[in-house]
């Protein structure tokens, strides 16, 4: 079963959410969302995997994204982090009578954003069981003095023309605001994680001690290299649940795992998909 609702954040902005449930009793609630250049397309799949094993799946889609409403003011990575992830937790502690722990799911910059709105809430972290991050860092795409050219060409390109069109160029179906592209460029360009109020996401995200399973792909060189996602994993505190994990793919017949394909692929659903469940029971 799929129903869409839309929830409204505290500064008035609605955000689309769809259930994805197979059981009236599932076994607990798992938000998934996606990242920039993307909506609830690249979710989808994963999120009625899930569903069939029993989950309650939410998928999120950000403001100005999808179906959910654009802001008057462009949007960075802080208003979904510090706007639409609280507005998602509420809705879904509300839709569950037995108060169960959440597990957050985000591919690229959908596993920042639950980490950084933790960084700021430290409380709230027992509302969630486990975080698993796909393709996703803060500040480790300059890894070499070829990915530096590249974030220094984007952000001429992006300033040129006051966005990132997405679909233009094939990242994803959704552009960018500037301001949006222009803070993940600076995070990348300084190897800093920092606010808009200049707070320390990188010192504060190392009290965060819930199990985090964090998956890179090996051939995505640039949006989030596995060495980015590494020292992303690295930043949060130890737990021994947690582990990271790269994906290849061996059989040289098929296509390798990118920054897309690592959330949806036939060898995602087929390697990656089971993973996570596995992962996630073993939570339980």
């Amino acid at each position: 079963m799929e129903s869409l609702q839309h929830i409204v954040c505290h500064d008035n902005c609605k955000i689309a959410v769809t259930c994805f449930k197979e059981d009236s009793e599932s076994k607990r609630n798992i938000i998934l969302t996606h990242g920039t250049f993307s909506n609830s397309g690249i979710c989808v799949g994963m999120a009625n995997y899930l569903a069939k094993k029993g989950y309650t799946c939410w998928v999120m889609e950000w403001r100005g994204h999808g179906r959910s409403e654009s802001p008057k003011a462009p949007t960075d990575f802080e208003d979904i982090a510090l706007k639409d992830v609280p507005a998602i937790i509420d809705y879904v502690i509300r839709q569950s009578p037995n108060n169960e722990q959440i597990v957050w799911i985000g591919h690229s910059g959908g596993g920042l954003v639950l980490p950084m709105y933790l960084a700021r809430h430290p409380k709230k972290q027992k509302l969630f069981l486990g975080i698993v991050t796909i393709a996703s860092q803060a500040s480790g795409a300059c890894n070499s003095i070829v990915n530096k050219v590249k974030a220094y060409l984007a952000l001429g390109i992006i300033t040129l023309l006051g966005s990132a069109p997405g679909s233009a160029v094939g990242l994803g179906p959704e552009n960018e605001s500037k301001k949006m592209m222009k803070q993940w460029l600076a995070w990348n360009i300084k190897k800093s994680f920092i606010g808009f109020d200049k707070f320390q996401y990188r010192d504060s995200i190392s009290k965060i001690k819930i199990p985090l399973l964090s998956i890179s792909a090996d051939k995505d060189l640039f949006i989030a290299p596995p060495s980015g996602c590494l020292e992303f994993f690295e930043m949060f505190g130890h737990h021994d649940r947690s582990h990271f994990e790269i994906f290849s793919e061996p059989n040289k017949n098929k296509k390798v795992f990118n920054h897309q394909r690592i959330m949806l692929s036939v060898s995602a659903k087929n390697r990656v998909w089971p993973f996570i469940f596995n992962w996630i029971e073993s939570l339980s």
